[in-house]
């Protein structure tokens, strides 16, 4: 069961999303924003070679045709343990030619900023990125019970801050 405006809105005001604006409230989701720090991929031969930028610091970012960078949102978001979440891009986003890359999952008692993986879809033109922007939305979802599992017990990203670098291993695929 997807969460709807009242349950969010009450949600929200109990901390599930901070700082919460009201006005970003939809019949089913919440706005978030984005904060100011991101990872722009260089280029380079070396293993995740990214170079971070503060948008405080040198305004908006442009973002080039087919370019990927990592973003975060200036929100922190604390989920339930009887809930998951997903984060989606607005639509609004996505028609200007914004894409997130597929992670949005968000399980059970995750706390902190969340990442997002941007590319630029346009062929022959620039997006601007910038801090505030509302970019995507956190959608819940009611779980039918506790999670065995919480993400607070095992995640590796728990707290996170700011746009975060993979620690995946790319070494060893079978882990």
């Amino acid at each position: 069961m997807i969460l709807n405006d009242y349950s969010l809105h009450t949600r929200a005001e109990r901390g599930m999303v901070k700082p919460y604006n009201p006005n970003h409230l939809q019949g089913c989701s919440i706005d978030l924003t984005l904060g100011p720090y991101i990872q722009i991929e260089t280029g380079s031969d070396e293993e995740k070679a990214f170079r971070a930028l503060d948008l405080n610091e040198r305004g908006p970012y442009q973002m080039a045709p087919g370019e990927f960078l990592l973003a975060h949102t200036s929100e922190t978001i604390a989920i339930p343990d009887d809930c998951c979440g997903d984060l989606v891009l607005r639509s609004s986003a996505a028609r200007a030619g914004f894409d997130h890359c597929l992670s949005g999952l968000i399980d059970p008692c995750f706390e902190g900023e969340l990442t997002l993986e941007l590319r630029n879809n346009l062929r022959n033109h620039t997006l601007d990125v910038y801090p505030g922007m509302r970019i995507c939305q956190l959608v819940v979802h009611k779980l039918n019970y506790q999670s065995y599992s919480p993400y607070a017990e095992r995640g590796h990203y728990q707290h996170q801050t700011g746009a975060r670098l993979s620690n995946y291993n790319f070494k060893n695929l079978a882990a």
